[in-house]
């Protein structure tokens, strides 16, 4: 009986060691089970579920001018072990935003993301959404509203389930709100429906676009 109870309190021994250090790397445990929260644009806060089984620090790596743990207002704190994560957030006057938020044990990694609605939307309007071509194809231009910088824009063609393959309207430009592009040659002999789009991306990642619908008469 004294070496059963020896031969048990030495298997418990190394059990706990290898939860506890962080040697065993296999062994440590750390993630959230939500991993995304999104909140309105009035302040507040939030939190998540962390499941650990070890030390680990939380850390702020996007957003610490509106984001902070609540216990101490820091964007850096010491945990251990199971805890409900709590951050407060300020009110949103701009435009949508993300947060981001790291955990580690120095072997395990997490990363855990807020998104706060804005009082504003970002915005791309063209001035004409449809445009039909003919099949030679040429240089056309759209007005933009917007409320974005031109470092924000992207271009692309969005192409329909007709010739989904084909390349038709490049050299894609923007200045003075005016949004400009070529649209190529058509060596089809259908009618062509393709979009092309202006764009941005938020803070969310989500595109905010600007369409021109553009049908192409086909070539003979």
């Amino acid at each position: 009986m004294k070496y059963l109870l020896t031969i048990i309190g030495l298997c418990f021994l190394v059990a706990c060691t290898a939860l506890d250090d962080a040697q065993y790397a296999d062994d440590i445990k750390l993630g959230a089970k939500v991993k995304l929260v999104e909140c309105l644009d009035n302040y507040g806060q939030c939190s998540f579920d962390v499941v650990a089984n070890c030390p680990y620090s939380a850390t702020i790596v996007k957003g610490d001018d509106w984001l902070s743990f609540t216990e101490n207002d820091a964007s850096t704190i010491s945990l251990k072990g199971h805890t409900t994560l709590t951050l407060s957030y300020t009110s949103n006057r701009g435009y949508r935003r993300t947060g981001r938020l790291v955990l580690s044990s120095g072997t395990r990694y997490d990363t855990l993301t807020v998104k706060q609605e804005g009082l504003y939307r970002e915005k791309v309007s063209v001035g004409t959404k449809t445009l039909n071509v003919p099949e030679e194809g040429g240089r056309y231009s759209v007005t933009v509203t917007t409320n974005l910088l031109p470092k924000d824009f992207r271009f692309e063609t969005v192409d329909t389930r007709d010739y989904p393959l084909e390349k038709k309207a490049d050299d894609f430009e923007y200045e003075n709100n005016v949004f400009s592009f070529r649209v190529l040659p058509s060596d089809s002999r259908d009618v062509k429906t393709f979009k092309v789009r202006i764009y941005a991306l938020d803070d969310w990642g989500e595109k905010v676009p600007g369409d021109v619908t553009v049908t192409q008469q086909p070539g003979k």
